[in-house]
């Protein structure tokens, strides 16, 4: 016998609710790695592509930024789902390998649009990849 919940009809072992998500920053699942890392709190809202960096004294990530500041400088991977730090620290997934949607990454909240940005080319170098402009992907 089907049961309803909400607007959902939900038949034994057969459905369950749809979930809403974030907009998905993987391009392939080849050469796919990502870890589970602590940001730091009190950053805001963090979006879904944002390249991070990790602080060498408190071992915590943070937004990446390449003006050398804030022990910011290198590039350590790209946040895979939108988080809010709040003020307090929060666990998240990062991607450190693997092949990107290159339009979602974002830098200091602005997503990059080609490869005019000065961080997102240093955040390549940083993570030893390449852009693919004709795919719009990031492979690193």
């Amino acid at each position: 016998m089907a049961d309803r919940e909400g607007n959902v009809l939900k038949v034994p072992s057969t459905s369950q609710k749809a979930e809403v998500k974030g907009q998905e920053i993987l391009a392939s699942y080849a050469r796919f790695t990502q870890k589970g890392v602590t940001l730091a709190g009190s950053q805001g809202v963090l979006e879904a592509g944002t390249l991070l960096a990790r602080n060498s004294s408190t071992k915590k990530y943070v937004k990446y930024d390449n003006d050398g500041a804030n022990d910011t400088d290198v590039c350590r991977g790209v946040l895979r789902n939108a988080v809010d730090t709040g003020s307090t620290d929060i666990l998240a997934n990062i991607v450190v390998s693997g092949i990107v949607k290159a339009a979602l990454v974002a830098t200091n909240n602005s997503f990059a649009s080609g490869v005019s940005d000065a961080d997102y080319l240093a955040a390549v170098v940083d993570l030893n990849g390449r852009l693919d402009t004709v795919s719009d992907m990031f492979i690193f």
